[in-house]
Parts: structure tokens; sequence; C-alpha cells
């Protein structure tokens, strides 16, 4: 494996690594955002389904089954960030020791949609707010992978901006565009936790787009 892309895969793991320090027990919004990336690195690394993602899934999974409300969720979002956390210190490790199996391996919108297939049963229990940060996250998470595949930088790059970078690569029509940018503020609210702002309705409007984007993009 080339030097080049192993320290690419580094630095991409040291940014996940700093989003998902972010997080805290009251607000796991980053931290489920670095697992929609760490599945993706681990899927290149190991192949799909490998141990260390089933894991990661489980607990994204349990994680989504408990509502925002509830005094249990604290322990819930403590056990998440440090499964994340711990995850990329693993893979950090065995990159670093040269155990990189199939880096190369070409990934489909299919991480993206699970992580949208978990939102929207968690709106269907009830838990809007799990389901705005999940779909959240894969929307953005999908938006820079397509900025990704254009060789363009967009890591530190707010929502807003890898919007117009697509859009003056032709990436995204101008519809797709304005539609992705009326559902910023919801990102934003779910994003920060001020769950007062967010709205059942919208939520399941972003569900929608988001499926229906990715299976257009990466289907």
């Amino acid at each position: 494996m080339p030097g080049d892309d192993q320290k690419a895969l580094l630095d991409r793991i040291a940014l996940l690594e700093e989003l998902a320090s972010k997080a805290n027990p009251r607000n796991a919004g980053p931290a489920i955002r670095a697992a929609i990336g760490v599945r993706r690195l681990l899927q290149m690394v190991y192949g799909p389904n490998s141990g260390l993602e089933r894991s990661l899934v489980a607990i994204v999974h349990e994680q989504a089954r408990i509502p925002l409300q509830t005094a249990h969720v604290q322990y819930t979002n403590r056990a998440l960030i440090e499964h994340v956390q711990g995850t990329i210190e693993t893979l950090r490790g065995e990159l670093q020791a040269g155990l990189l199996g199939n880096i190369r391996r070409q990934l489909s919108g299919e991480v993206l949609a699970d992580f949208v297939g978990l939102g929207r049963d968690a709106l269907e229990r009830g838990s809007k707010d799990v389901a705005a940060v999940l779909a959240s996250a894969a929307l953005e998470d999908g938006l820079k992978r397509l900025a990704e595949e254009q060789g363009l930088d967009v890591d530190a790059a707010n929502i807003t901006e890898v919007v117009n970078a697509l859009k003056s690569q032709q990436r995204l029509t101008k519809i797709e565009g304005k539609l992705i940018l009326d559902y910023k503020d919801l990102r934003d609210q779910a994003m920060h936790a001020n769950w007062v702002n967010v709205n059942i309705n919208d939520v399941r409007s972003l569900i929608g787009f988001t499926e229906e984007f990715l299976l257009r993009r990466f289907g």
C-alpha cells in the first residue's frame, strides 16, 4: 500500500477522532457523525461485515432505541462515545502496523442508507430527535463523499460550502442544492441538541429526501 494512501487514511482518522471528541453524554450527535465515517473506513480496510463494523453498528442501534429525554440516554450516549473512540484507536493502530486489508474497496451507499434506516425506525418509535441526528449525519456525509469523488477537499467545510462546491462541479442541480440548504436549519438544531426546535414533520421530510438522494447518487 503506497505511503500516501496510508497517510491520507491516518489524516482522515484524526479528523474523525476530533469530531468524536466534541460529543458528550448530553449530545452524542458528533459521535454518531463520526461513526458513519469510521464505518466507511472499516469497510475499506477489512471489507464489509467485519467484527469491528458489526460491533459499531450494534451500539449505534442500541443508542437509537433510547428516547433522548430519558435519564438512561446519558449512559448509552457515554457508551457510544467511548466505543467510537476505542474503534478509532484500534483502526489507527492497525493501519500504523501495516494491516491494511482491502483498502481499495469501493463502497456503495449502503452504509449511509443503513443510518437513514435507523433514523426511520427511530421516528416510528417516536424518537424524532434521534431520527433527525441520524438523517442529518447521513445526508452531510453523502454530500462530502460526492465532493471527495470530484477531488474536492471538504473535510473542514460546512454544508453550505459543500453544496456550493458540488454545484460548481455540476454534481448537484440548483433544485437539489436549494432543497438541501432548506434542511440546514434542521440539521443545525439537531446537531446542537436544540430539540425544542426539531419538528417531527420536518424530520420525516428530511428522511424521505435523504433516502431518495442516496439512492439516486449511490444506488
